[in-house]
């Protein structure tokens, strides 16, 4: 009882402080007493997002119609990053508190206000227990990023209590939005609702270009090989339902398509070190690709052909713009002294794995390719590390991001049109 009446005074204070609303603070007045209690607060969370979702698709609707497009009969450069942020919910964490919020204050000084960026693809920005998706929403919103498409709550009635963290940030209008949940999921993961989210957005008066991105399942070094093998199971079954997923959004479109995030799945075979330590063209020549990447790439195909006679194979723009290299994206290392770069963030397990785990994979249609409409440019995709100076922490999180560049020359809507 004494911790009751210790807990019940401060709430109003963390409502003041904090920004919760009144449905909040009802919910974690029931959630202090009682097992129902914190059933009831939680689907009342869950009923709070729902209706905040419906707002915000009904004011970005009307700042859709209100949307006017510049330079609609010049080509531009759409920028997009795709960033595992690492905000992780509260309690879980490889520090102190993994520096969240003073991470996540620096990515939007550094690249949300700066608008480095035109379309961000974000993993790790968990909702749940705390306010920074919502911050990061705001900060956007001012910033020019009118439009975003977030991860849907978990499954009613499920096992899964924890969003996935997924949030695309978008400057122009995001036309159409969908997510998908993954069917199976292991450890930890399954706690999260895994998944694939889906932005249709526009880029000019004619054209559009699909964007996918998720966080799949992780396998674990300090896990055990029984579990890790259903990991990876766990992992190549979301591959199944991604493909499943991209497939029926993107058949008989005439628009290009970008599918990125963090797969955690490693493109080379395990032990073998990325191409860029090797010393001789051969040596590089060796190293081969994972059959779990393969099978990536594959399922996106169909299983070795192009998702329909409109689309041309995927493609891999950072190995692409690397000569064939997959380069780290996590736990990576120093060249010269072959330390880990980054020991604060990162799980002391992983440290020098040098793993190419996040990718963005471009899926051309053939009338886009003829014509010349929406086109990667040439050299444009690379590492993004987002080292800092001067603080706690040595980067804005544990993983590097991926950028890509994409050139936007004006179409008219007739040609598009042939295969609509």
């Amino acid at each position: 009882m004494l911790a009751r009446k210790h807990v019940l005074p401060s709430l109003p204070l963390v409502v003041f402080v904090f920004g919760y609303s009144l449905t909040e603070w009802f919910a974690a007045v029931l959630q202090t007493y009682s097992f129902w209690g914190f059933l009831v607060a939680y689907y009342a969370l869950i009923m709070k997002n729902k209706w905040q979702s419906f707002v915000v698709r009904k004011f970005q609707s009307e700042a859709r119609q209100k949307f006017h497009f510049i330079n609609t009969k010049e080509n531009f450069e759409l920028r997009v990053l795709t960033y595992n942020i690492f905000l992780r919910p509260p309690f879980v964490k490889n520090n102190a508190d993994d520096f969240k919020n003073e991470r996540l204050l620096g990515f939007i000084e550094r690249v949300i206000k700066k608008q480095t960026f035109d379309v961000i693809a974000l993993q790790e920005i968990f909702r749940l227990g705390n306010f920074r998706q919502q911050y990061l929403l705001r900060a956007a919103r001012e910033a020019g990023y009118t439009f975003h498409a977030r991860s849907v709550d978990p499954p009613l009635l499920s096992k899964k209590f924890i969003d996935a963290g997924l949030l695309i940030l978008s400057r122009f209008p995001i036309v159409e939005r969908d997510a998908m949940v993954y069917r199976r999921g292991n450890q930890i993961d399954s706690w999260a609702a895994k998944q694939v989210i889906y932005a249709k957005i526009q880029l000019n008066n004619d054209q559009m270009f699909h964007l996918f991105t998720t966080h799949m399942q992780a396998s674990y070094l300090d896990s055990s090989d029984y579990h890790n093998k259903i990991n990876d199971h766990a992992r190549l079954t979301q591959v199944d339902d991604l493909a499943q997923f991209v497939h029926s959004k993107i058949r008989n479109s005439p628009y290009p398509a970008l599918v990125a995030g963090d797969f955690n799945i490693h493109a080379w075979k395990p032990q073998q070190p990325p191409a860029a330590v090797f010393g001789s063209k051969l040596e590089q020549d060796i190293c081969q690709e994972s059959d779990e990447y393969l099978y990536l790439i594959n399922k996106l195909n169909r299983d070795g052909f192009s998702c329909s006679p409109a689309h041309l194979p995927v493609q891999d723009l950072l190995k692409h713009d690397t000569h064939g290299d997959h380069p780290p994206t996590y736990a990576d290392v120093c060249p010269i002294q072959r330390k880990p770069r980054e020991v604060i963030l990162t799980d002391p397990v992983d440290h020098g794995t040098q793993l190419c785990i996040d990718h963005t994979l471009f899926i051309d249609t053939t009338i886009n390719s003829n014509n010349r409409g929406i086109e990667v440019v040439p050299g444009s995709t690379r590492v993004e590390e987002f080292f800092v100076e001067g603080c706690p922490f040595t980067q804005l999180s544990d993983h590097y991001g991926v950028s890509t560049a994409l050139r936007v020359n004006p179409i008219h809507v007739t040609q598009i049109q042939k295969i609509e």
